[in-house]
Formats: structure tokens, sequence, C-alpha cells
């Protein structure tokens, strides 16, 4: 573990936010009422029909559109794109290959005026009922990389999608797409058009421009193929927004910067208290990794280091923060929020077909029904069912059977039967899955990556059992009532 920290520079990212969040705030200044003013105006539309009550922003301000669909805003040059919260009950724009297009890069005439219309298809089904597909860390490094993402994850989502044909769907890469290679986005293009799912993109810190010294700057390539990096839209009773949690210096922290925040407040402010919000970020706001770990404090470049006053923003909704990034399953909740922090699509880095936890390379699919959301992890190339795996070992010269339940949370429950007989509940325990250990721990292993190492896991539970052979059972509870099970031959 440690070496891939060092490897991902872990190390020099503390030690430069010792000053934060001081300086974050020096730099950043308010919006000057005349500095290169701009007059942004424009209609929202659904073919002749204007679209009433449609909230526009330039990722500062917000306005509403009027009853005949028009708006304006009155922007500077800070503001590079111009984005229409897509309204519950439209369709998501998209261009010929799937990508979002839900806004206009603003490129003001001489007279500082500019025009940004946008024209919504009404959507015919009824969106409360929709689903939606999370990848975390897609992150090629090359053309092997890429080979795999085509030829195993891409048909994977595309035969999931067909298990809910009729129903809304849209998908969303939650960071890392590649691997500090921007010019491998076409291909991560063509890999999602396959699927034929609409696709949205955040920003993660291997998708900034190489060699950029300013956060500023640093999503200059992303925002060329995929446009804003932070934005919101409306699908059914859920209103979806996407952040920008990397925080660019040469290195990088988990920052959300103030401008962002203020911009989230205004944007929220058009959503009744109680209402569902989705947040898809790249670096979890929180993670317990560093607890597994043995450390008092999470490292900088793992968490959201001014989560608190995100949290603040969020406490009047029923808000779930996804997230991808350590390359592992965990499900938590911190401030209020639920977070979920996703497997890997790569895995470990596309060395082997599991995580560092023992996650299956994969993806997360989420139902949602009303303001309900219901979640499973689809392990690529795995039937729906596979949710955990099992192993035995010894101990003192004790027999225990442990099973690996990634997508558990501390509200499931997870029982052992031999048998018909039951063994009672296995016991959450804190230690390293065995397949992951025979796969990256070890000198030179594995031999793409070798600083790739297994990790530290509390998705394991055991319990002890005899010596004698027998068909043994793993049954795990969700809180919701559904069960997972899984039959082991020892």
């Amino acid at each position: 573990m440690a070496s891939r920290r060092d490897f991902l520079k872990y190390s020099l990212l503390g030690s430069a936010a010792a000053f934060l969040p001081s300086d974050v705030f020096a730099r950043l200044r308010p919006l000057s009422e005349t500095e290169g003013r701009i007059r942004i105006r424009g209609k929202v539309s659904s073919g002749a029909l204007p679209v009433k009550g449609a909230v526009v922003s330039d990722g500062f301000q917000t306005a509403v559109t009027s009853s005949d669909g028009t708006y304006e805003l009155v922007t500077s040059s800070d503001a590079r794109f111009v984005h229409c919260s897509v309204p519950s009950g439209y369709i998501l724009p998209v261009n010929e290959k799937g990508i979002a297009q839900h806004y206009r890069r603003i490129t003001p005439r001489s007279n500082g005026e500019f025009t940004a219309s946008f024209d919504l298809a009404k959507n015919p089904a009824d969106d409360r009922n929709h689903v939606f597909f999370a990848l975390g860390d897609t992150q090629m490094l090359d053309k092997q990389d890429m080979e795999r993402f085509h030829k195993e994850s891409v048909p994977d989502i595309a035969a999931s999608v067909k298990k809910y044909a009729g129903m809304g769907m849209f998908g969303v890469t939650v960071g890392d797409i590649v691997f500090d290679k921007p010019d491998l986005y076409p291909d991560y293009i063509e890999g999602v058009a396959g699927t034929g799912l609409p696709f949205l993109q955040v920003l993660g810190n291997h998708d900034v421009v190489p060699g950029s010294k300013s956060d500023e700057m640093s999503a200059a390539g992303f925002e060329e193929k995929f446009g804003p990096a932070y934005y919101s839209f409306n699908r059914g009773e859920v209103h979806y927004v996407v952040l920008d949690d990397v925080f660019w210096f040469s290195g990088y922290i988990g920052y959300i910067p103030d401008h962002q925040l203020r911009w989230l407040q205004r944007d929220l402010q058009h959503l009744e208290k109680g209402s569902r919000v989705v947040i898809f970020t790249h670096i979890p706001v929180y993670c317990r990794q560093h607890e597994r770990n043995d450390k008092k404090s999470p490292s900088n470049s793992l968490v959201v280091t001014n989560r608190e006053m995100l949290y603040r923003i969020l406490e009047p909704y029923k808000t779930t923060i996804i997230c991808g990034h350590t390359h592992e399953s965990e499900y938590i909740q911190d401030g209020g929020c639920s977070i979920d922090i996703i497997g890997a699509v790569c895995g470990a880095w596309w060395t082997s077909d599991i995580c560092g936890d023992g996650t299956p390379n994969g993806y997360a699919v989420y139902e949602v029904n009303g303001s309900t959301l219901n979640r499973r992890y689809k392990g690529t190339g795995k039937p729906d069912g596979y949710q955990m795996e099992a192993m035995v070992y010894s101990r003192d010269g004790r027999k225990y059977l442990a099973a690996n339940v990634w997508a558990a949370d501390s509200g499931w429950e997870i029982s052992l039967y031999k048998g018909a007989d039951s063994l009672g509940l296995m016991t959450r325990e804190l230690a390293k899955d065995s397949r992951a250990v025979d796969l990256f721990d070890g000198d030179g292993m594995p031999a793409k990556h070798p600083w790739v190492g297994a990790y530290m896991t509390d998705h394991l539970f055991v319990k002890e059992i005899t010596g004698e052979k027998g068909t043994y059972t793993v049954e795990a509870l969700e809180p919701s009532g559904k069960k997972h099970v899984l039959k082991y031959e020892v």
C-alpha cells in the first residue's frame, strides 16, 4: 500500500496542503462587476414550445427561464461555459457518440454579448423510474488497457443495458478516465458509445493536463472533450450534481474551491428542502482507508479536506455521494450523507480481474424508483448474482471460512450455514483478501505495475468451521430484505 501511495506522491501532497485553506482562499477572488463583463441571453425550448422554470448557469450564478423560455445572465471572462440543468421530463442532449452536450462554451462577440439556447427533447416515458451506471476509474494507460476496456467492460455494460430496455438510463464515469494520457480520450469515447448510453464524465486527478501548474488550467484538456467539470441536471425526482474536487497545483488534494461551493448553494436553492440529491465526485468526500491502515487521519489526497463546508450546504437534502479514486469498495455514512466508493472498472490498474481489496473489476448499477436508490455492483464478466467470494484459511490451528462481500455496508447481515444448520452470523474482520495477496504482494508483482498491493479491507466476514468436509452456504442480507447466496465446498 505504501509503495502505491509513494508512486502517486501522496507524501508531497500532504506537506503541500499544510498551508490550506487560507492560501487557497487567498487565490480565489469574487467576480468583479465590471471586469470582462459578458451578457448571456438565450432560450430553453422543446421544439416550438418554451420550457419555463429551467435553470441555466455559468458555473457561478444561476438563472431561471421565464414563461417564454428565455433567460439572461451577466457574467465575466472567468466563466468558460454556460450549461442547462436539464429539467425532469426532458432527455439529456448528447452528441453522435453519446457524450452529454447540455452546455455551450462561452465565446462572446466583440460587444460582450453571447447567445446560448438549448432545444430539449421531451421524454416520452415517466422518468421517475430510471437506471444509471457508475463507472469508477477506467484509467487506461496504453493500448493494451484500452483493448481490455473495449473487449471486456464495454460488452458487459451493453449487455446490462439491454436488461433495462424501455427504461430511461445514463452512464457516468467518476474520474480517472485515463492514466495521464489525454490522447486516449477518443478511444474512451468510442468505448462508451458502444454501451448505447448517454454518458457524463467527472474529472479525476489523472485527467488533468500533464505538467499543469495551476488548478485553473488543469482541466483544459478534459473541458475540450467533455465540457464543464461541474454542473447539474435532473431526472425524475432526483437532482444530480457533478463536482470537481481535484484541486491541482502540480500535485493535488481533495478540495472544492469556494466559487464552486457558492455555485452549488445557488444551484440547490431551486430545490425543495428534503429533495433527493445525488452527487458524483472523483475523490471520496470521506473514506476510512486510514483507519484500516492504522493511521490517525486520512491523507489530504484521499478525502475532501473542506468537506464540512459541503456537508453544511447539503444538510437540508437527502444526499448520496458516489465516488471512485481508491480502487476499492466502501459504503459509509458521514456528515449526514451516504458515501458510496465504488470499485474500479480497471481493478488494480488492469493487472488482473480484481481490485486490491478483492472487489472484481466492474461498475455500479443504480435503480431509481422515485427518490429511492437501489444499488448493486456488477462484476465484469460475472453474473448479476455474483456479489461475494469465499475462501478458507487456518489460524492458530483453527480453520475459518471467510466471505468477501464487497457491497456490504454496516446494515448488512452475513450468516453461515452448513447444510440446513445455521452456524450464526459471521464476524466482520479487518484483513487482506487472500486472492489479492497471491496476485499483488511479492517482489515484482504484478509485473506491469509492481507498486500495486493488496489492501486491508473490512468487508471480509469470517466464521470458524470444523475440519469436516461439506457444503457451506453464505447468506448476505441487505437492509431492504434482498438476499445474496453463495455455496462453497470445503
